[in-house]
């Protein structure tokens, strides 16, 4: 089993994430599990052009759910892998799916790419340090999403109305001063159609676990209502929707917090940190 000490969310998600390469979760070392996985397997998949590492945040309003979610994107940081390693995030998609579609003409493409293959040439005997290879990165990794329709598999439009009706769990409405409609459903069948198009490691964010039963947290009884039905009904969705497209032996799904709860109920209905 996988333990540790830290009591602290900030440091502890870091740590979580970070596999433990980040000791004490301080951000002063370490580089979170996906950046790993896309260091070794390559910034993008071979034939889509995909990312290899994906991070799929939610827009917040609670004030509190908004700072978890921050915590999830700074223990997916990729540390010194570099940000060629960085999770990429579409965030449901929006103006970022829009710019993942080619609106220009192959030969203009092409016109475009020669010409950028000159400048860089020119840098690089400017500058012969070599400061260049990791913006030829970047360039190709957006070059590759773009040509190859990467895009496609952010649109959830594709799917049969039936299967994202099956996912929806927008009639519960989470948070604890301010509330929404939970988006996990439309995460999970986003992370579905990503591992399906090439992407290799998933993160999926989803707030309000933190059940103290204090002023910004609700406590375990209502907590878990609020969180706990759309989190069955988005996975089970998830786990169905793989084994009817033969993914299961290829997927492995894991659900985690950043630390354990006390054993006992507060005196308020909640639960404490229990590292």
């Amino acid at each position: 089993s996988f333990t540790h000490p830290i009591g602290d969310h900030v440091k502890a998600i870091a740590h979580v994430l970070s596999g433990g390469t980040d000791p004490q979760g301080d951000g002063k070392a370490g580089y979170s599990m996906g950046s790993v996985f896309a260091r070794i397997r390559g910034a993008n998949h071979p034939e889509s052009g995909l990312p290899t590492y994906s991070l799929l945040t939610s827009e917040e309003i609670d004030g509190q759910y908004v700072n978890e979610r921050s915590r999830i994107s700074n223990g997916s940081r990729p540390g010194t892998l570099g940000l060629a390693n960085a999770p990429f995030d579409p965030n449901g998609g929006g103006t970022l799916l829009k710019n993942m579609q080619l609106k220009l003409a192959a030969e203009r493409i092409d016109d475009r790419r020669n010409l950028l293959g000159q400048l860089d040439t020119l840098n690089r005997q400017v500058d012969s340090s070599g400061a260049m290879s990791g913006l030829d990165k970047f360039e190709q990794q957006a070059l590759d999403m773009v040509l190859r329709g990467a895009g496609e598999a952010f649109d959830l439009k594709k799917e049969d109305k039936r299967l994202i009706e099956r996912y929806d769990t927008s009639d519960f409405r989470v948070g604890k001063k301010v509330f929404q409609p939970s988006s996990l459903g439309k995460q999970m069948l986003l992370a579905r159609r990503l591992v399906e198009a090439g992407c290799g490691f998933v993160t999926v964010q989803n707030s309000g676990w933190d059940m103290h039963a204090d002023g910004n947290n609700p406590g375990v009884a209502a907590g878990m209502e609020m969180l706990g039905r759309p989190l069955d009904r988005a996975v089970s969705a998830f786990l169905e929707d793989l084994e009817q497209r033969g993914l299961s032996d290829d997927v492995l799904l894991i659900i985690t917090g950043d630390f354990g709860r006390t054993p006992k109920v507060n005196a308020r209905g909640g639960r404490d940190h229990w590292a």
